[in-house]
């Protein structure tokens, strides 16, 4: 690592190793705004990860990162808020700050239903002594037809308080665990590789194995019909209209992801669903790149959501192993029991 001069280039810098002193990490993400509630105020997530929000806390660090970006990408509008980990008792990997920061975006991810990326994470062993390491880019693929269509905003303490519920319970889930097993676990890991897919039938496939990781059972038998059911009736216990909504979304989802994966006429079966909805829905076009899409992560949203955020939910999804009654037994007093 190097001390920042001004002679020193970004490729003097290094990324942290194994020798690495890592005090400080801020995140770049620049497709969250926040309300005016919020203005010039650091917001606490937790005792170490905050939101910087044009307070002056580490603002030479920043304009470090601003001018990062000015040279590597080109850029002269910073929209977006930083956020800022600190470890509290000595230098740790950075990697532990990374995986607040993706975890706290998941949060927002599921709760909001809009785009939210950690761009650029920056490193840093000493502010006061400007020695940084090289930032980490994580840009994704820009021209990617989802990557600007929407944004995430915060505009309420209450709001906040939601995400930040989510965010908790996705620590206590062990969502930052490599390998790890549960309905849960599984469901976000497939709902965020949905998140990061530009292949639309891949995006479809993915969001539709959140569900099924969620709401499957041992059996193999009707898997389709089961999964659209139960999410059905997990949302929408009292609303027969909604209920039939999310059912058609999901059994049609797992139809596309068949057709898909086992090397049908895709675009064509395709094409007779999205007649099927639009002939229900009343309307003169339903696309499949921008209604279904959204519908169906909309379905995966809400079910992650509910779980996140229900107590009784959570210790069901959240189980390391289910014996087979067990969960027969939950999903039909799901449908059941009303």
């Amino acid at each position: 690592m190097s001390k920042l001069k001004e002679d020193i280039g970004f490729d003097g810098l290094i990324f942290p190793g194994l020798e690495g002193k890592v005090t400080k990490h801020i995140s770049y993400v620049p497709n969250l705004s926040l309300g005016e509630v919020f203005l010039n105020k650091t917001i606490k997530i937790d005792d170490n990860l905050s939101i910087i929000n044009g307070s002056e806390k580490e603002q030479d660090a920043i304009l470090f990162l601003k001018k990062y970006l000015k040279i590597t990408k080109k850029r002269d509008r910073f929209p977006g808020v930083y956020f800022i980990y600190k470890y509290l008792d000595k230098p740790k990997w950075y990697f532990e700050a990374q995986s607040a920061a993706l975890r706290f975006v998941t949060a927002i991810r599921i709760y909001k239903e809009t785009r939210c990326d950690s761009e650029v994470e920056f490193p840093i062993e000493d502010s006061r002594k400007k020695k940084y390491y090289r930032p980490y880019d994580f840009t994704k693929d820009t021209h990617g037809i989802y990557m600007d269509k929407e944004r995430s905003r915060i505009d309420s303490r209450k709001e906040l308080i939601h995400i930040k519920k989510i965010y908790i319970k996705l620590g206590e889930a062990n969502f930052s665990k490599t390998i790890y097993y549960s309905k849960l676990y599984n469901a976000v890991k497939f709902f965020n590789h949905s998140y990061d897919e530009h292949w639309i039938l891949l995006k479809t496939t993915l969001a539709f194995t959140a569900l099924e990781s969620l709401f499957s059972d041992s059996s193999k038998s009707e898997v389709s019909f089961k999964i659209a059911l139960r999410a059905a009736y997990f949302l929408y216990p009292k609303d027969s209209n909604k209920r039939k909504e999310v059912f058609n979304i999901v059994k049609r989802g797992y139809d596309i992801r068949s057709y898909f994966v086992h090397g049908s006429d895709t675009e064509k079966q395709i094409n007779k669903i999205m007649k099927k909805f639009e002939k229900e829905r009343g309307v003169d076009h339903y696309s499949f790149f921008h209604n279904f899409i959204f519908d169906l992560n909309g379905v995966v949203s809400k079910c992650l959501t509910k779980i996140l955020t229900e107590e009784k939910y959570f210790n069901f999804f959240t189980k390391e192993k289910h014996l087979s009654d067990e969960e027969v037994s939950f999903f039909d007093d799901l449908v059941l029991d009303r």
